[in-house]
């Protein structure tokens, strides 16, 4: 997929990322955390210690429906309301702050302002921060996050302190399929079908390896991707229930990079964040 330039089609794509926003923020258990300029949105994850070699990401450990007894970890059944004991199994699963790969995760964790001195930080023209190392490009995104091969933007804010970029956050709108109850009623499985859900990337040299989430911690694990140290929060489930998360930490450049998904499976998730650069 050709780089697309985030801030040209950032207020044509606005009016159809919010409208995916609102209706699948209906279906999610995720937080949002407002904050000052400094301190966009969060909603990261807790872990397991691994290593890896340099090379792509290391394969994921078995897909299970970890910790929600009675639960099928591959539903083949979508009635109304289908997703409502999975939600509210997950919701169970204990919450702590640990450390994956270098990277502290979890509910407690405090992103810091870093190298912003308090009051120095303001939002900028994200234009303004494209030669700056907190600039990136999504290679890839799903199908459904795509308007006439361009990605649906739904947010896009960047952030200097005393004239230095230090943040960088874009979310993108994936648009759900006009005929989803029908489709269901027809026995096709609500994994193949594109059912909405946000992808959010967010690019920081003002944070750390650091990441708050409300993500089970025993959803997180440790891999590489791009040669660099990650932290992957596995959705609900891996064909693609629930919050998701990776973050990447760049130690030689100080930067950290934050991808945040919404009901998007494992594997595609994981290709998002090895196509960011």
């Amino acid at each position: 997929m050709r780089p697309a330039s985030i801030a040209t089609i950032a207020f044509v794509s606005l009016a159809a990322g919010l409208t995916a926003f609102f209706m699948v923020r209906a279906n999610t258990n995720s937080e949002t955390v407002l904050a000052d300029p400094i301190q966009i949105a969060s909603t990261t994850p807790s872990g397991t210690n691994t290593t890896q070699a340099r090379g792509g990401p290391t394969p994921p450990p078995p897909a299970t429906a970890e910790g929600l007894i009675g639960l099928p970890a591959e539903p083949t059944d979508f009635p109304v309301g289908w997703s409502v004991p999975y939600y509210e199994a997950y919701a169970q699963l204990s919450r702590y702050t640990r450390e994956v790969n270098g990277i502290h995760v979890g509910p407690d964790v405090v992103p810091g302002n870093g190298r912003c001195e308090p009051g120095a930080a303001e939002y900028v023209d994200p234009d303004t921060v494209r030669d700056s190392d907190i600039w990136f490009e999504p290679f890839y995104l799903p199908s459904d996050a795509l308007v006439a091969g361009e990605p649906r933007v739904a947010e896009i804010t960047a952030v200097a302190c005393a004239g230095e970029p230090v943040n960088l956050k874009v979310t993108y709108a994936r648009e759900a399929a006009p005929d989803v109850e029908e489709r269901l009623a027809a026995g096709e499985s609500w994994f193949d079908i594109p059912t909405g859900g946000l992808i959010t990337i967010f690019r920081s040299s003002a944070r750390g390896p650091m990441a708050r989430s409300s993500i089970a911690a025993e959803r997180w694990y440790a891999t590489t991707i791009g040669g660099l140290p990650a932290a992957v929060g596995r959705p609900i489930l891996d064909r693609g229930l629930g919050d998701g998360a990776v973050i990447i930490w760049d130690a030689e450049r100080g930067i950290t990079t934050h991808i945040f998904v919404l009901n998007l499976g494992l594997e595609e998730m994981l290709k998002v964040a090895g196509g960011v650069r």
